[in-house]
């Protein structure tokens, strides 16, 4: 069973993951606005359902390509991930995906798409005899409010339904700049209930 050193040690090595990644959505942030504003091109097209998260996607991507080697850590951007741009971070065995939610609490829905039900049903972290050797994969939720953007480190037990309860073992919201250390993370192996109306579902492992 993983020791709460092994797993801080695991969430150690994000950390200049998610910095980068909070730099990147500030730097997308006002050429996103530009483009969205009353004058800019991307205007017309707003009213298109998600159009704006993926041209944000798509700009946070270029950020993070720019980075130097080695300014995430361990942790590196997958580049060649198809079309449609989605941010998925490497260390390893572990993998981190960026994907936009609307609300808080709530975690993106799998739909039916057999890739991302894989991506979301992981083994319990604290099960793991050797947890950093071990292959998990992270979500990592982004919402903006106002100015400000929020990022929360989620490790999913399974598949995510519309509407349900989402089974998590692992639930973080983060700050800039702030080590793991210092954050009080909960790891739980319970049900998250949250319930959202007009909501998309995205069943693409690639849209985030």
């Amino acid at each position: 069973m993983s020791t709460p050193d092994q797993i801080e040690n695991l969430l150690a090595s994000i950390q200049p993951a998610t910095d980068s990644v909070f730099d990147a959505l500030d730097s997308a942030a006002p050429l996103l606005d530009a483009a969205f504003s009353a004058t800019g091109p991307l205007r017309s097209i707003e009213r298109y359902s998600s159009t704006r998260t993926h041209v944000a996607r798509a700009l946070v991507h270029r950020e993070l390509d720019r980075l130097e080697d080695g300014a995430m850590g361990e942790w590196m951007l997958v580049r060649d991930t198809g079309p449609n741009c989605p941010v998925w971070l490497a260390n390893g065995a572990h993998s981190i995906r960026l994907l936009h939610t609307w609300s808080p609490e709530v975690v993106p829905p799998t739909g039916k798409n057999r890739a991302r039900v894989s991506y979301y049903s992981n083994s319990l972290l604290e099960l793991e005899p050797e947890v950093l050797i071990s292959s998990h994969k992270f979500l990592l939720l982004w919402e903006r409010q106002g100015q400000e953007f929020t990022l929360r480190l989620v490790h999913t037990l399974g598949a995510v339904r519309l509407n349900k309860n989402v089974r998590l073992d692992l639930d973080i919201s983060l700050e800039r700049g702030v080590t793991f250390n210092d954050l009080a993370f909960e790891q739980r192996e319970e049900d998250l209930d949250y319930f959202t109306e007009d909501v998309e579902e995205e069943g693409d492992l690639g849209n985030g």
